[in-house]
């Protein structure tokens, strides 16, 4: 089930569009790398919640909003997938509970909630695409 979940997920990852600034993050992955490779959690949870507290700010609308929380959810999956460490895991597992909680869509916060149960059982999954399939319309 968790397989198929994340397939349907994945699969029309290009196929949202709201305008070229939406489909890029407005956020630097870099600094999601940097602050949680290192396995620190406070660290990665810190700069998590300055990434969603800066997106909240930005006038976006909900379904906005939402992408770009995939977009966070999905570059904190390919972090923990390039550094899986048992500490870079705990640390992205952790800092995925407000990335889900920031979502205003019920089935998109269950897949990253997912995702994080996957990332604290050592389990990343191969893709992850946490910006499609989900209510991202503003209607």
């Amino acid at each position: 089930m968790r397989i198929v979940l994340l397939g349907a997920v994945m699969s029309a990852s290009m196929m949202f569009a709201q305008g070229a600034s939406a489909a890029a993050p407005l956020f630097t992955p870099g600094t999601v790398s940097t602050a949680c490779s290192g396995g620190v959690a406070v660290d990665c949870l810190a700069a998590i919640n300055a990434i969603i507290a800066d997106l909240q700010t930005k006038g976006l609308t909900p379904g906005q909003l939402n992408f770009q929380i995939g977009l966070l959810a999905s570059t904190l999956a390919d972090v923990a997938r390039n550094n899986p460490s048992a500490t870079v895991l705990a640390a992205i597992s952790a800092a995925l509970g407000p990335v889900a909680a920031a979502s205003s869509d019920p089935a998109q916060q269950a897949a990253i909630v997912l995702l994080a149960t996957d990332v604290s059982n050592n389990s990343v999954p191969a893709q992850t695409d946490f910006t499609t399939s989900f209510n991202l319309s503003d209607a």
